[in-house]
């Protein structure tokens, strides 16, 4: 049996249908059918006619893969969001839910066609491609129960989650479902890729520690700090890890004004920053990473009040002076490769650092020059590794030797090593013998 005809009686169920496994097309209209069950056998059914019956469900409808028309006006059908159920209906065409409760709902439509995508009438109606922008308009963009539980399940599990990634959802909107009554266990946060550039109506998320916002529009003017404790950045009492890499920012400044005491890792590459500025209130942070900007130099104040700072990357930014690097009394690792630091002078800057024990100068023009080494591991003691090449004691020795030269530790002053290269002579070609190190000091004890 193909067809199955059983209209205007008064059936309450369709018991006994799910033998028939051949079954394509049931009219079953006008009766007293509240129980379908039996229905989910019946994987070959394409076409299915339930008009005027008591059916409140469609639940059993979600499993007949095979439907490409359903017929469920005047039901008692009443949530709306039951129509997610049949987005799992991959060749389903035509869809009739006139009559039920549902459709009293202002949305009802747009937001059948924005979830049903192949759907090509609704209600009797052809849907137009102007009706699909519309519904795309207004439904696509923003956090909603039905994305959260399409993306992480029922809305129940999520009181669980610690960890939530939401990365490259063309998210604009934040809306305000991403707090503490939702996601009271959320630590880690990822909204990646999104075009939002407001997270105002974010939070409270009183757990969260680490929100990843890189490649997104961020506002830090005006779409970070909220009006009151309860929502955007203020309303993350114990965030320890913000990434803002890639989002197009130009002044940091704004930051200073952020609730960050408690701050740990800062990651802004990519973006354009030309000045390092408003961190000065984030005492306990220990990474700053500010690769590929635009920062030509740091001013006396840029690394003020930092004083738990561990790891600076400021690695590809045009960065030609060394000057202000510090007060940074922890600071471990330093990275500035990609730069256009020229002079070795420019190294002796270094030497307030006591404790850095990896640097990172490869690939500025400073890092080409004989000597190079030798004089950052002089004005530098501390460090351990320079461009990931370790410093052995062999090399720290001979560092040694050419400061005291054999004749003793140099005056003050004395430490500056550069090369003088001797003039070939007027004529002479070939190779020419290697320059000689001098150190710049009294005149009596400048050659070695």
């Amino acid at each position: 049996l193909e067809e199955l005809s059983v209209e205007n009686n008064i059936l309450p169920s369709l018991a006994g249908l799910g033998n028939l496994i051949q079954l394509q097309r049931i009219a079953a209209g006008t009766n007293r059918i509240s129980n379908v069950l039996e229905l989910r056998q019946l994987q070959r059914l394409m076409q299915l006619s339930l008009e005027d019956n008591l059916v409140d469900s469609l639940d059993t409808f979600a499993h007949l893969s095979g439907l490409m028309e359903l017929y469920l006006s005047n039901n008692l059908i009443e949530e709306v969001r039951s129509i997610l159920l049949l987005k799992q209906l991959p060749r389903l065409l035509v869809l009739d839910l006139s009559a039920n409760d549902l459709c009293a709902s202002a949305d009802f439509r747009l937001y059948t066609v924005f979830h049903l995508r192949r759907l090509k009438v609704l209600d009797g109606i052809s849907i137009m491609p102007e009706e699909q922008r519309e519904a795309e308009e207004r439904f696509s963009g923003k956090i909603t129960m039905e994305l959260l539980e399409d993306k992480l399940g029922p809305a129940p599990s999520c009181y669980s989650f610690r960890s939530v990634d939401l990365s490259s959802h063309g998210l604009r909107e934040l809306g305000t479902l991403l707090n503490d009554d939702i996601f009271p266990s959320l630590r880690e946060l990822n909204l990646d890729g999104n075009p939002v550039s407001d997270i105002r109506s974010l939070g409270p998320l009183s757990k969260l520690l680490v929100l990843k916002l890189n490649r997104t529009k961020i506002d830090l003017e005006r779409g970070v700090l909220a009006t009151d404790d309860h929502a955007g950045i203020s309303s993350l009492p114990h965030l320890q890890v913000l990434e803002l890499g890639f989002s197009g920012i130009t002044d940091m400044s704004f930051i200073a004004h952020f609730p960050l005491q408690t701050l740990r890792i800062l990651h802004l590459p990519g973006n354009e920053i030309s000045k390092v500025d408003g961190l000065s209130h984030m005492e306990q942070l220990r990474e700053l990473v500010l690769d590929k900007n635009k920062i030509k130099s740091v001013d006396e104040h840029s690394f003020e009040g930092l004083r738990s700072l561990r790891e600076l990357r400021m690695d590809d930014n045009g960065l030609k002076s060394l000057t202000n690097f510090g007060p940074l009394p922890r600071l471990r690792a330093l990275h500035l490769s990609l730069n256009r630091v020229a002079e070795l002078a420019e190294l002796e800057k270094l030497r307030g650092l006591r404790h850095v024990v990896v640097i990172n100068l490869a690939q500025n023009p400073v890092a080409r020059k004989p000597l190079y080494r030798a004089h950052l591991i002089h004005a530098v003691g501390s460090v351990r590794a320079i461009d990931g090449r370790e410093v052995t004691d062999e090399e720290r020795d001979r560092v040694d030797q050419l400061v005291q030269g054999g004749a003793g530790q140099p005056p003050p002053g004395a430490g500056i090593y550069v090369f003088t290269e001797a003039a070939a002579a007027p004529g002479m070609g070939g190779a020419q013998p290697p320059p000689a190190p001098s150190v710049a000091g009294p005149p009596s004890q400048q050659s070695l």
